[in-house]
């Protein structure tokens, strides 16, 4: 006869020590699980800011350089075989850009650090803030700071 606690074969009916384990171990994986997740979430979402910022700045570099010096051009003082770049026109053209392409509502905290012209050539540096979602607990609650430049010459320059 079986006894007190026990079934027919004679094991304990009430659990041994390791009852449960199993259940906190898959809690453990599945909380490991999320925090992974959160992780390449984290990662991808820096990853295609910086690829979409890097392309606003090429894009602010392009309209930039297409700022020529028409008052050089136009008293003859330049070669025709370059056209120069207007310093403050450049700068006006990359602000009209980035105003145009709605990067300000995009990202957060977005500027255009530096338009930096040269008779054949212009460079333009912006730059963001991306919020992270798991990682706000280790850069955080701004996020990181991201930037990017780009460089572009001037139409036969």
């Amino acid at each position: 006869m079986p006894g007190r606690g026990r079934d027919a074969r004679g094991r304990s009916d009430q659990g041994g020590v390791d009852q449960g384990s199993v259940l906190i171990l898959l809690l453990g994986f599945a909380v490991l699980a999320l925090v992974l997740v959160g992780v390449v979430a984290d990662l991808s979402k820096v990853f295609l800011a910086k690829r979409s910022l890097a392309s606003t700045a090429d894009g602010a570099a392009i309209a930039a350089a297409q700022a020529i010096d028409l008052e050089a051009l136009y008293t003859g003082s330049v070669d025709l075989g370059s056209l120069p770049i207007d310093a403050r026109a450049a700068e006006a053209a990359a602000r009209g850009h980035l105003a145009g392409d709605g990067s300000a509502i995009a990202y957060d905290a977005f500027a255009l650090d530096l338009v930096e012209a040269t008779p054949i050539q212009v460079e333009v540096q912006v730059s963001a803030r991306v919020a992270l979602i798991f990682g706000a607990f280790f850069a955080g609650p701004d996020g990181v700071r991201l930037s990017a430049s780009a460089t572009a010459r001037s139409p036969l320059g």
